[in-house]
């Protein structure tokens, strides 16, 4: 994986299909990428997979969820090779430099960032229980706040799966987090915590 070059970063802004780890004649992979699903009308090149970097988790049978507009990916959950997980990376397609409050701590992600470099970001929120085979889903709300800017509220949520073997995990989860859409846009303002709701 190498830095992304500018050409790249621009077709973030595209609609795009995600490839994030998964699995290949039994291995568990960490691997990610992205194929634009349009180009803009100056660009007469053809469309490509871009590499993005690496998970931290190798990951199987994970849910994944991108909120619309937001410039976020989530990825929760799976099956790794120490068993399920109850871990959710992040990655932000909007800014390099972004708030790591929700985040943890880790010097060398900071450097990549401040070099120009996408990185995926471990939340300290985790999931209720390790699982995998489950689903996300995400739900959008805006809310004006003056003539031009609008408040977004995105909620996430994490739906059932499996915890190990037959036993099913039978809690909904939420994660719930809001953003401007002006100037600040790329300034996120995450809740650490999962909110749990047992079924």
């Amino acid at each position: 994986y190498n830095s992304i070059p500018n050409s790249s970063r621009n077709a973030t802004s595209l609609p795009a299909l995600l490839v994030l780890g998964g699995r290949l004649r039994g291995r568990t992979l960490a691997t990610c990428e992205m194929l634009p699903l349009s180009s803009p009308a100056s660009n007469n090149d053809k469309q490509q997979w871009i590499a993005l970097p690496n998970l931290f988790e190798h990951r199987g049978s994970h849910a994944a969820c991108s909120p619309p507009k937001s410039g976020l990916a989530f990825v929760l959950g799976g099956g790794t090779a120490d068993g399920n997980s109850d871990a959710v990376e992040i990655l932000d397609f909007s800014s390099t430099q972004q708030n790591q409050s929700s985040y943890k701590d880790d010097s060398k992600e900071k450097d990549d960032e401040l070099n120009g470099e996408w990185r995926w970001h471990t939340m300290t929120g985790k999931l209720s229980s390790p699982r995998h085979a489950f689903g996300a889903v995400s739900c959008m709300t805006s809310k004006r706040i003056s003539d031009n800017d609008s408040m977004i509220s995105v909620s996430l949520f994490a739906v059932g799966g499996w915890k190990y073997g037959s036993v099913s995990c039978e809690s909904m989860e939420r994660l719930t987090f809001e953003y401007p859409s002006g100037e600040g846009a790329s300034k996120h303002r995450l809740d650490s915590e999962w909110l749990h709701n047992n079924a």
